[in-house]
C-alpha cells in the first residue's frame, strides 16, 4: 500500500529538510501516487509517506494523517480488512467520517484505544503513531509480519523508523556495518528474518505481533498476540469453509482492479476458484503464472484451472536470464539476501503484472505453514499419530504418503525413526552441513547453541495430541514465514504492487487449528482440511494432485551453471576469507565435489555464500 519513514529526536531533529525528503524518495516505488511529509512545530518528529492509493482514491486518504489540532498524527502501510466493521461502531457513536478509507478508521481507533486497539484489528499493517501531548510514539506490525517495519537508533539521538532499510542507510551512512552473526546464520541454515536482527549490525526489524512504544526517549517492545493453542473442538467442515469464504471476502476490498497468481497447486487454485465459483467474480479476475524451463512443469494444472474458471490469464515467458545481474538487482531492492533462486522468478513475474497497471495482487503464501502443506512434514505427522495412539491414521499416511513425499515406504519409515530418535527432519535440526563447512564452523560444538537458540512456543503443551506436528508448524511460521513475506513484500512493492497473502488471517488460523490434528495430513495428503472444504469448488485435477510443487526455480542449475564461475573466482581471489576460515584448497575441493555430483542440497549454501559476498561488496 505505501512506504514511510519517521525520525524522532526528543532534543530536536538536526538534519535539514532535504536529507529527510531524499530518504523518503528512496521509498517512492512503494507509493508512487502521492507523497507528503510533516514536521511538528517543535521539530522533534518527521513523518514522510509515499502513497499507493487502493481504497478511497481521493486526497482524503493521503498521509501523513493528522487531526485538526495536530495533537495526533501517523503514517500507515497496509490494509485493515475489518475496517468497515470498526467504522460502523464509530458511526453509531456519532463520529463523522471524512473518507471511506481504512486509514481514517485506524487513526481514530488508535486515538481512542492506543495499543489496546491492536487486538481488534484484522489485516496487514505497519504504522507509527505520534501523540504530541504525551510526547509518545506507538509503532506496530501485524500478527504475521506481512508488512515490514525497521528501526535504528542513531549516534545523534535520532530514532528512525522505515518501511525498508534503504531509507535508513541513506540518512545514516554509518549504519552500513555488516552483522557477521546474521551472515553466519544465513549461510549455515538459511535462517533470515526470524528474529529482530538484520544483515546490518544496528538496524533492527520490529517483529511480527509486536508493538513498540517510545516515551521520553526510552524504547519498550511487547508482544500483543501469540499463535493459537490447538484444540479438537471442531469437526464440521462447513464451519471452516465459511471462515475461508469470509477471509477471502474481507481480503479483496479494493477500489482498483485486482490480479492473482496461479500455480499448479491447491493454494492459488483455491483462491481463484473461490473468487469465481463462490463470489461470482470470474469476469474480474486476471491470473498470472511463471514457468521457467528448468523447473517442474505445472502447465497441465494451471491450464486446467484457467479453463475450469474461464478467467483471463497470462504466462510470463523468460528469455535468457542473467542470474548474476538479477541477484545484484534483488540485493538492492531487498537490502538483504534471499533464501534461494526462486525469488528471482517471482520478482520478474511481479514486474510483469505491474505492467498491466494492477496495484493489488492476491497470493497464497502461508497456506503450507498453517495447513501442513510441506511433504517433509509427513514423517512428523506419522510420529505424532503414533504418539497419540492413533495407529490407524499413521498407517493410512504411511500407506498412501509415497506420492506426496517422493519416498519409498522404507524411506518414510526411516525418516519417522530419525525424527523420533534425533529430531532430524524438523526445522530446528540442520541435517545437511555444507553451510557449516563453508564457514568453517562444522566442528564447533557451541555454534548451534549460540546462533540457533530454541524457539519459544508458549501456546503449546507437550502432553497434547499432535504436539510435534504443531511445534513444527509453529517453527515454520516463526522461522521461515517472515522471510517468505519479506520477499513477497519487496518483490511486489518494488513495482508499486500490493501483495495480499489471503490465508494469513488469525481468525482463520484459529479455526484450522481447532480440528483434530490427525486430519491435517489424513491418508498421506497434505492440506487435507483445505482439500476437504474445497472439494466442491476446486477443479478436480488440482484437488486430487498428490505431489507437492515447490516455487519455480532450480538452485542446482543456477549454482552449478551461471554462478559457478563467480563462486570459483571468489574462492580463488580469497573473498571467502571475509566469511570463512576455510583454506582455498578446502573450499575448492568442496565446491568441485558438489559440482560434479550436482548436489541439490549443497547448492543452497553455495547460493547463500555467493549472495552474502555480493551483498558485502554492494553495501559495505
Amino acid at each position: 500500500m505505501c512506504g514511510f519513514i519517521v525520525v524522532y529526536n526528543q532534543n530536536g531533529l538536526s538534519l535539514g529538510d532535504y536529507e529527510y525528503k531524499e530518504a523518503l524518495n528512496k521509498l517512492i516505488h512503494r507509493g508512487p501516487d502521492f507523497q507528503d511529509f510533516y514536521f511538528n512545530q517543535k521539530r522533534t518528529i518527521f513523518q514522510g509517506h509515499n502513497r499507493l492509493a487502493i481504497l478511497d482514491l481521493s486526497k482524503a486518504g493521503n498521509q501523513p494523517y493528522r487531526d485538526l489540532n495536530d495533537k495526533y498524527s501517523f503514517v500507515f502501510n497496509g490494509q485493515i480488512y475489518n475496517h468497515n466493521d470498526i467504522r460502523c461502531n464509530f458511526i453509531n457513536q456519532n463520529y463523522k467520517y471524512s473518507s471511506s478509507c481504512d486509514t481514517e478508521t485506524l487513526f481514530i481507533e488508535l486515538i481512542r484505544n492506543k495499543e489496546n486497539a491492536l487486538k481488534e484489528l484484522s489485516g496487514m499493517w505497519s504504522f507509527v503513531f505520534w501523540d504530541e501531548e504525551k510526547n509518545e510514539i506507538l509503532a506496530s506490525r501485524d500478527r504475521f509480519g506481512i508488512k515490514p517495519l525497521y528501526f535504528y537508533s542513531a549516534l545523534n539521538g535520532d530514532i528512525c523508523f522505515a518501511s525498508e532499510i534503504k531509507a535508513i542507510i541513506n540518512l545514516y551512512p554509518e549504519s552500513k556495518k555488516p552483522n557477521m552473526r546474521v551472515i553466519e546464520q544465513y549461510i549455515a541454515r538459511g535462517w533470515l528474518d526470524h528474529n529482530r536482527e538484520t544483515f546490518f549490525s544496528n538496524i533492527y526489524q520490529l517483529l511480527p505481533a509486536n508493538f513498540l512504544k517510545i516515551k521520553d526517549g526510552k524504547i519498550d517492545i511487547k508482544r500483543y498476540w501469540e499463535l493459537p493453542k490447538p484444540n479438537n473442538n471442531l469437526n464440521e467442515f462447513e464451519v471452516l469453509k465459511k471462515s475461508f469464504l469470509n477471509t477471502i471476502t474481507y481480503g479483496i476490498q479494493s477500489d482498483v482492479p485486482i490480479a492473482t497468481t496461479l500455480s499448479g497447486g491447491i493454494d492459488s487454485g483455491s483462491i481463484n476458484c473461490t473468487l469465481v465459483k463462490e463470489l461470482g467474480l470470474g469476469k474480474d479476475i486476471h491470473a498470472f503464472s511463471v514457468q521457467p524451463k528448468d523447473s517442474p512443469d505445472e502447465r497441465e494444472w494451471i491450464n486446467d484451472s484457467v479453463n475450469f474458471n474461464q478467467i483471463k490469464h497470462n504466462y510470463y515467458e523468460f528469455d535468457n536470464l542473467n542470474v548474476e545481474k538479477s541477484i545484484d538487482k534483488l540485493l538492492v531492492q531487498m537490502d538483504e539476501p534471499v533464501f534461494n533462486v526462486s525469488t528471482i522468478y517471482q520478482n520478474y513475474l511481479r514486474k510483469y503484472i505491474s505492467g498491466f497497471n494492477y496495484k493489488v495482487l492476491l497470493v497464497g503464501d502461508g497456506a503450507d505453514e498453517i495447513f501442513s502443506g510441506y511433504s517433509k512434514l509427513l514423517p512428523i505427522y506419522i510420529n505424532s499419530c503414533l504418539e497419540a495412539g492413533k495407529t490407524e491414521y499413521a498407517n493410512l499416511a504411511f500407506k498412501y504418503g509415497v506420492e506426496l513425499s517422493g519416498l519409498s515406504k522404507s524411506q518414510i519409515l526411516n525418516r519417522v525413526n530419525l525424527f523420533r530418535d534425533k529430531g532430524i527432519g524438523g526445522r530446528t535440526v540442520q541435517e545437511y552441513r555444507r553451510g557449516y563447512e563453508i564457514i568453517s564452523r562444522a566442528k564447533d560444538p557451541n555454534f548451534d547453541f549460540q546462533l540457533f537458540p530454541d524457539i519459544n512456543h508458549n501456546h503449546l503443551e507437550k502432553c497434547q495430541d499432535g504436539y510435534h506436528l504443531y511445534k513444527e508448524l509453529s517453527n515454520r511460521i516463526k522461522i521461515d514465514l517472515p522471510h517468505h513475506l519479506r520477499n513477497e513484500d519487496r518483490n511486489s512493492m518494488a513495482y508499486g504492487l500490493e501483495s495480499r497473502p489471503l490465508f494469513l488471517d488469525h481468525q482463520f488460523l484459529e479455526k484450522i487449528w481447532s480440528y483434530p490434528f490427525e486430519l491435517m495430513m489424513f491418508s498421506g495428503l497434505n492440506k487435507f482440511l483445505l482439500r476437504k472444504i474445497m472439494s466442491n469448488t476446486l477443479n478436480q485435477s488440482v484437488l486430487q494432485l498428490k505431489k507437492k510443487f515447490v516455487r519455480p526455480g532450480n538452485n542446482s542449475s543456477v549454482v552449478y551453471g551461471q554462478l559457478s564461475k563467480g563462486i570459483k573466482n571468489y574462492i580463488h581471489n580469497g573473498n571467502f576469507a571475509i566469511i570463512s576460515n576455510c583454506s582455498k584448497t578446502k573450499l575448492e575441493e568442496m565446491f568441485e565435489q558438489d559440482l560434479k555430483k550436482n548436489c541439490a542440497h549443497n547448492a543452497y549454501p553455495w547460493f547463500r555464500a555467493y549472495s552474502s559476498l555480493r551483498w558485502l561488496e554492494i553495501f559495505c
